[in-house]
């Protein structure tokens, strides 16, 4: 990763877990990621108003290095931190209607 900034990760393995770690770079976030995901899960990933929705926990990891690293690119003097929101699901239908929902509500605001 090209920046020097925060990331900031919002980890969610169920609904009473929601704690928020942060990192000196993208990969420490993705190898922590990678060491306490739980396997056959759906995950969802939100960084800079982007969501992802995959089984495929490498594939999601990929597309998480290659956003940041775009946007680390175009608005490097303005990026001040990166947000990124990890949630696990049981299933697609779980994981889409989430993403839905945070999607429109970031819409009306």
């Amino acid at each position: 990763m090209k920046t020097d900034k925060k990331i900031f990760l919002q980890f969610t393995q169920n609904e009473d877990s929601n704690p928020n770690f942060v990192f000196n770079n993208l990969t420490e976030l993705i190898g922590f990621t990678l060491a306490e995901a739980k396997n056959r899960k759906v995950y969802s990933i939100e960084v800079f108003n982007e969501f992802f929705v995959t089984s495929d926990l490498t594939i999601a990891m990929y597309f998480l290095e290659t956003i940041v690293n775009r946007y680390s690119e175009i608005f490097a003097e303005d990026l001040k931190a990166i947000n990124v929101f990890y949630t696990e699901y049981n299933s697609y239908k779980e994981a889409y209607k989430d993403a839905y929902y945070m999607q429109n509500s970031k819409n009306l605001v």
